[in-house]
């Protein structure tokens, strides 16, 4: 018995992952994420060109009723094509955080060094409202 083929189709990924948790630099945290897109299909537009690729017929009950052309104006479920499209937006997500990391270090904020250190009797959080005050 051999592996489930969802194995295989993301087999190349784990040593991705595995890289850049070994390339990780010490005491560094991780963050990995798993995003389910089972929705997401239905909620990506295609362009107006686009929905002639997506074109299907509904089977007709009668043959003498006309034929119901359906165009989706959404990526639908089914399209091969489709999960390399929601990888391309995670990628391009990562890139990003990867060029933040690349830019200089902020100064610290004078109240950084307030917020890190307060204590319980200093911390009171009052409501906007005005009608609650809680102990932290």
């Amino acid at each position: 018995m051999g592996l489930p083929h969802s194995m295989h189709e993301l087999g190349h990924v784990i040593p991705r992952i595995l890289h850049h948790m070994a390339t990780a630099p010490p005491n560094t945290p991780l963050f990995l994420t798993k995003i389910d897109i089972k929705d997401g299909y239905w909620r990506m537009r295609v362009c107006e060109d686009g929905k002639w690729n997506f074109a299907y017929t509904l089977p007709r009950s009668d043959p003498k009723h006309e034929l119901i052309v359906v165009l989706c104006l959404t990526l639908p479920t089914g399209w091969v094509d489709s999960p390399p499209f929601f990888c391309a937006v995670t990628e391009t997500a990562r890139d990003i955080m990867h060029a933040y990391e690349a830019l200089p270090d902020l100064p610290p904020h004078p109240l950084e060094h307030h917020m890190l250190n307060l204590t319980k009797h200093d911390a009171a959080l009052t409501c906007t409202q005005g009608s609650c005050l809680q102990e932290l």
